[in-house]
C-alpha cells in the first residue's frame, strides 16, 4: 500500500504536534550569520538548579525534588492525587522508559499529559488533553515576550543546562491563528540544523500562560560528523528523485514541484539526519548530512486531479554526500533506509 503524506514537517513526526508553526515572523538567531551561537559547547554535567519557579520567583530550596514536586512547581494548582504514572517504553531504545502521567488534573479541572524521562527525572513534555486552540482574541503577548517566557520555563525545567540548549539552537517564534505564540529551539551544529532535535513551547498570547512544552534532544556526544559542505547539490538531489520516479512511472509525470519539509521555512535546507534508528544502527558511521523536502507532481493525464494547493506532498530525504535516497514514498515506491533495522531489537 503506498504511503501518501499530507503536508507535515519531519519534526512533527517525533515531536508531538501540540502546536503548529506556520510562519516565522520573529527570529532570535540565524544559523548562518549569528555571532552568539556556540555549537561546540559541551553539555554540562552539573545537577539541575532547583531555585527558579515558572513564574520567576526565586527560592532557596537546594535539596533534590521528587518528580511530583517538580510537576506541582510547574502547575501550582495541580491535584497531586491525580499524578499516577505508568511506564512507557521508548519506541527505539530497548530498556529505555518514560513515566507518563496521562490524566494529571488541576483543581480547575484541566487535564494534562505529562512525560518524564525515567533516568534524569526531567519533565520532557506536557500539553493539555483538550482546549489548546479554542481561545481567540486580541494579542497581548509579543513574540519577543513569548521567547522570554519560554526561556524562563526552560531554565526552570533544565536548570544549569539551559544555556547549553540556548547556545546550541536557532530560536524562532510565530503566532498560530491567534491561538498560540509558538517558540521553537532548533538544534544546530556548524550552522546546520538537525532534522528533528529541538524544543518547542506553546504560549497563550492573551495571558502568557505556557500551554505546551516538548523536548527532543538526543545524546550525540560520541557521534562523528562529516563535512558540512555537500557533495550533492540541491538541484542534483531533486534530479535523483525525478529520475527515480520517472524510471518507475515513465511518461506519467508532467512536472515536479519541490517544497521545504521543515516547519515554518520556505527554503529547502541541509540538515543533520538525527533519526534515532539510523543513529543507533549506523553508529560506526558519521551522521548523515541530508536534503529533506516534499515534492508534488502534475500528471500528464489526470482529469480528477486536485488544485495545486490540495495536491499531495510526498516526502523524500537524500544523502547530501552519497546521493543515496534514504526516504521516498510515491505510489508503489517505498524507500526507507530504516526498514532493514526496524524488526531488530535495539540492545
Amino acid at each position: 500500500m503506498s504511503k501518501k503524506i499530507i503536508v507535515i514537517s519531519l519534526a512533527a513526526i517525533i515531536l508531538v504536534a501540540f502546536c503548529s508553526v506556520v510562519f516565522i515572523s520573529y527570529t532570535h538567531a540565524n544559523p548562518e550569520d549569528s555571532t552568539d551561537i556556540k555549537p561546540d559547547i559541551q553539555e554540562p554535567t552539573v545537577k539541575l538548579s532547583e531555585t527558579e519557579s515558572i513564574n520567576g520567583d526565586a527560592n532557596n530550596i537546594k535539596t533534590p525534588k521528587t518528580i511530583k514536586e517538580k510537576i506541582v512547581e510547574l502547575f501550582p494548582d495541580m491535584d497531586i492525587e491525580s499524578l499516577k504514572p505508568r511506564a512507557e517504553p521508548d519506541w527505539f531504545i530497548k530498556g529505555k522508559t518514560y513515566q507518563i502521567y496521562e490524566n494529571a488534573i488541576t483543581k480547575k479541572g484541566k487535564k494534562y499529559r505529562i512525560k518524564v524521562d525515567s533516568d534524569s527525572e526531567e519533565i520532557i513534555q506536557f500539553y493539555p488533553l483538550y482546549g489548546m486552540h479554542q481561545k481567540k482574541g486580541e494579542l497581548e503577548i509579543s513574540l519577543e515576550d513569548a521567547e522570554i517566557i519560554a526561556r524562563k520555563l526552560l531554565r526552570n525545567i533544565t536548570g544549569d543546562k539551559a544555556d547549553y540548549y540556548i547556545n546550541n539552537s536557532v530560536i524562532t517564534s510565530s503566532y498560530f491563528q491567534n491561538t498560540t505564540a509558538d517558540v521553537r529551539y532548533t538544534r544546530i551544529r556548524n550552522g546546520i540544523p538537525y532534522l528533528t532535535n529541538g524544543i518547542k513551547f506553546c504560549i497563550d498570547p492573551m495571558n502568557g500562560d505556557v500551554l505546551g512544552y516538548s523536548k527532543f534532544w538526543l545524546d550525540i556526544e560520541n557521534i562523528t560528523f562529516p563535512s558540512s559542505e555537500p557533495d550533492i547539490t540541491l538541484d542534483e538531489a531533486k534530479k535523483i528523485v525525478e529520475t527515480t520516479v520517472n524510471e518507475k512511472y515513465p511518461g506519467t509525470v508532467k512536472s515536479f514541484t519541490f517544497k521545504s519539509s521543515q516547519e515554518g521555512l520556505d527554503t529547502i535546507n541541509l540538515c543533520w539526519n538525527d533519526d534515532p534508528v539510523l543513529l543507533y544502527y549506523e553508529k560506526e558511521m558519521p551522521i548523515r548530512l541530508v536534503w529533506p523536502f516534499f515534492f508534488q507532481v502534475e500528471l500528464n493525464e489526470n482529469p480528477e486531479e486536485e488544485p495545486d494547493n490540495h495536491r499531495i506532498h510526498y516526502l523524500t530525504v537524500v544523502d547530501a554526500h552519497s546521493g543515496e535516497i534514504l526516504e521516498l514514498y510515491y505510489e508503489d515506491i517505498s524507500i526507507d533506509a530504516r526498514k532493514q533495522f526496524r524488526e531488530n531489537d535495539i540492545d
